[in-house]
């Protein structure tokens, strides 16, 4: 079961009947977008209905939830929003900030200049880069609403990332 917040219970996010709902339309047909669509909506209708029921305040839909037709009024008053693939990252990965990287540079840097080594970053044939990248067996990236412009990539955190293959790249600055 997921982490949650000290005095909140554990909620899943779908329900089991939304997912073989969609594993049939897409069996009569339906592609697979159309079918993350429709479970979106209905994910984002359950999230409006839970917010009404908890917060009461007057609403014109019935039993505190709205219809197909809001969802697409919501999408259309707010353009800055769309139905985007998420990428999955691990825990680790989302808890690096700038800082942390400022931070070990700084860290290099203090230690050539303690060790005399400065000569290191001078010379182009003496800095390489290192990146990797994986590439996953069984990707399941999932549709979620995000502003359009401005942020690069979406990201979501993965409790159990799938088994991968991972590529190591190096190259020199010069």
């Amino acid at each position: 079961m997921p982490k949650t917040a000290e005095g909140d219970s554990y909620r899943k996010k779908y329900k089991e009947e939304d997912i073989s709902k969609a594993l049939v339309a897409i069996e009569n047909g339906m592609s697979q977008r159309e079918a993350s669509k429709s479970t979106m909506i209905e994910d984002v209708q359950a999230s409006v209905k839970y917010f009404l029921d908890s917060s009461p305040r007057e609403n014109p839909f019935k039993n505190n939830c709205p219809g197909k037709g809001w969802y697409a009024a919501f999408l259309k008053r707010h353009q800055n929003i769309t139905l985007r693939t998420s990428e999955g990252i691990t825990s680790t990965s989302s808890v690096v900030f700038e800082a942390d990287i400022r931070k070990w540079f700084s860290t290099v840097e203090a230690y050539l200049a303690e060790n005399q080594l400065t000569d290191i970053i001078e010379d182009p044939s003496r800095i390489y880069n290192g990146d990797e990248t994986c590439f996953w067996l069984c990707p399941k990236n999932k549709k979620v609403l995000a502003p359009k412009r401005g942020v690069e990539t979406c990201t979501r955190l993965e409790h159990h990332p799938k088994n991968n293959i991972t590529v190591m790249f190096t190259f020199s600055a010069r």
